[in-house]
């Protein structure tokens, strides 16, 4: 129960932060309050920290269909709704939760071993 309350401020608060840092550097909304709610909903079920995880996931999936996209069509996409990313992230963590958490900690750290205690 508390894991699931952690992972959803988690996910609020992740998102509610880049969203007002990212509407002041650009001077228009940058992420939607349905995206918002939905990286809320999503640390509930996947954790707080998996919500950190399917954050950078969904952006580097974003990242390729854009960079795709011009390159078939040539032209650049100005609004992109950034929902089907984080679905699509949460799916590729759901049935590997521990074992991408134990890559990522190993690869940038020697800490992981203190999450498995």
């Amino acid at each position: 129960m508390w894991e699931a309350l952690l992972g959803l401020f988690a996910g609020f608060i992740l998102f509610m932060t880049i969203s007002v840092i990212a509407s002041k550097i650009f001077q228009k909304p940058a992420l939607g309050g349905g995206d918002i709610k939905l990286a809320a909903m999503l640390g509930v079920f996947i954790g707080w920290d998996r919500i950190i995880i399917a954050l950078f996931i969904s952006s580097a999936l974003a990242l390729i269909f854009v960079t795709v996209y011009y390159l078939i069509y040539g032209k650049r996409i100005s609004t992109l709704s950034f929902g089907p990313f984080l679905v699509v992230s949460a799916m590729i963590i759901l049935p590997y939760k521990q074992v991408i958490i134990e890559f990522v900690l190993s690869t940038y750290t020697n800490q992981y071993i203190i999450l498995n205690k």
